[in-house]
């Protein structure tokens, strides 16, 4: 985001997000990456309300593009929270060989299962199905997309920008790249492409 022309602050503590101003975008570290899928819901949870406590947006939400981690919980804490969004949801990072096809997250043409993340020591990754991590009670509001370049990206934010309503990404670096250039460029030039982040 920084390199996209915004202010951007990254902080581990609420006294660090609540230092920022209104108009910085603050990435906030959870550090649920190694949690229990309990604490890691909550930890997302309570982000989110102190986001909205501060009347902020929810632009991105990082995950690994392994899909390490208790993905699946903090999933189902984002639709709890945010029961009125759509969440635009892909792991993908095409630079990495990481991509989604037919809904299977594939590593270097393997399913990640299959992969050497498979055999991660401490989260070894079971689920290759994107499908198969998404939460039966977010109410088909999760949308799984499946991605192989920057250029599937862009047309899926397209996609969530034209049909408007409240929205959010979720996804790797490489998804967060590209939102933030099309993000950018209202800052840039006052233009704006269409971007509707939700209230987070």
């Amino acid at each position: 985001f920084c390199r996209a022309g915004r202010t951007a602050v990254v902080t581990w503590s609420y006294d660090g997000w609540d230092a920022c101003g209104p108009d910085v975008v603050v990435g906030f570290d959870t550090e649920t990456r190694n949690a229990a899928p309990d604490v890691a819901a909550a930890g997302v949870a309570r982000a989110l309300v102190h986001g909205q406590a501060r009347g902020g947006r929810l632009l991105f939400k990082k995950i690994d593009s392994t899909m390490r981690g208790p993905v699946a919980a903090e999933l189902a804490a984002m639709a709890r929270a945010l029961p009125q969004t759509t969440i635009l949801f892909t792991p993908a990072n095409p630079h990495a060989g990481r991509v989604v096809r037919e809904g299977v997250l594939l590593v270097n043409g393997v399913s990640v299962a299959e992969s050497e993340f498979g055999r991660d020591p401490v989260n070894p990754v079971t689920e290759s199905s994107i499908r198969g991590v998404i939460p039966e009670d977010a109410g088909g509001r999760v949308i799984a997309l499946d991605v192989a370049t920057d250029e599937d990206f862009t047309r899926a934010l397209m996609a969530c920008e034209t049909a408007g309503g409240a929205w959010v990404a979720v996804g790797s670096g490489a998804l967060a790249r590209v939102l933030a250039n099309r993000l950018g460029r209202i800052a840039q030039t006052g233009v704006n492409p269409g971007v509707r982040p939700p209230l987070a």
